[in-house]
């Protein structure tokens, strides 16, 4: 089998002994450790023979879709292209297409890594966690009680191996947890009911739907007001399926007690200057097993590419 060239967008430094011994088989491997900023004129050498390319989004933030079709252009005898990201949609794919270049993915190395951080998130809106300790940071020392999990229950909207997981980990809290999915999905330890009656009856509910355009709004105002006086929402999935502004009528009025979600955005909110809104940075699967996770499926995925599958 003829030996293919691999283009490696990503530092040599970062990939384990067993990694690069792995891609070592794949082929004649090139690591590029610095092609996140500048021209790429100097990637030029490495592109015009890659059979292969290995990109990661990450190095690029908001210019990976940029970067990665002028990657293309300069790659004229490039076949395959391995994404070190579970989505593909900051690819052009009519142009890969149109191309013929293959597009791999992997698969989600975060599972453990987004599950439990869902269920610190419960443990610390249930316990007034967050809300207290930015008082405290305010010189603003009257405590509001917190509540236990024990005897709560859980309303979990999308179901996946996130949320299986999440269950799994909360189940012996005492926990009493409803799922709502389309299609209908089996979970042990979890009880199946409508969407009315888990935003009716949920003390806790954690949204974990497909970040589409189909949801974008999902958690409407009418929705917002059918939950339950004093829950706690937990947005896993990104800020536009929720009405901010009916959130936030919602919050100042308690009905709802805090609502949790992670954001990448810039621009304002309504939700801003909420206290009881609380906002992270996207850090749920930022972890050292979730990474090397992803290199290793991205490795395989490499290796496979090249003809030399990895067991």
């Amino acid at each position: 089998m003829e030996s293919k060239n691999v283009v490696v967008l990503y530092p040599e430094s970062e990939f384990t002994f067993d990694q690069l011994q792995k891609l070592s088989f794949a082929g004649k491997v090139s690591f590029v450790d610095s092609v996140s900023s500048g021209s790429l004129s100097g990637l030029a050498k490495y592109l015009r023979d890659a059979d292969i390319v290995a990109f990661s989004p990450d190095l690029f933030g908001g210019n990976a879709k940029k970067r990665l079709s002028e990657i293309l252009e300069k790659s004229p005898k490039v076949k395959s292209l391995a994404l070190n990201s579970t989505q593909a949609d900051y690819v052009d794919a009519d142009y890969c297409l149109k191309r013929n270049i293959a597009i791999s993915v992997v698969l989600n190395p975060s599972v453990v890594a987004v599950a439990e951080f869902a269920v610190l998130l419960l443990l610390g809106s249930s316990r007034r966690i967050f809300v207290n300790g930015w008082q405290s940071q305010k010189r603003m020392y009257k405590w509001e009680l917190g509540s236990e999990l024990t005897g709560k229950t859980l309303g979990i909207i999308g179901v996946d191996a996130v949320a299986e997981r999440i269950i799994r980990i909360v189940k012996p809290f005492g926990v009493r947890i409803f799922i709502c999915n389309e299609p209908p999905r089996r979970v042990e330890e979890a009880e199946r009911k409508s969407l009315g009656e888990i935003l009716c009856h949920s003390d806790l509910i954690i949204l974990n739907l497909l970040n589409n355009e189909e949801n974008k709004g999902f958690l409407s105002k009418e929705r917002i007001n059918c939950l339950k006086q004093g829950a706690v929402v937990v947005n896993l999935t990104e800020w536009a399926i929720v009405d901010e502004k009916a959130m936030v009528e919602a919050l100042k009025s308690k009905r709802i007690d805090q609502y949790v979600f992670e954001t990448d955005r810039i621009k304002p909110s309504p939700l801003d200057k909420i206290e009881n809104a609380v906002a992270f940075k996207k850090l749920s699967g930022y972890t050292r097993e979730s990474a090397d996770r992803s290199r290793s499926a991205w490795v395989r995925n490499i290796s496979d590419m090249a003809g030399h599958p990895t067991s």
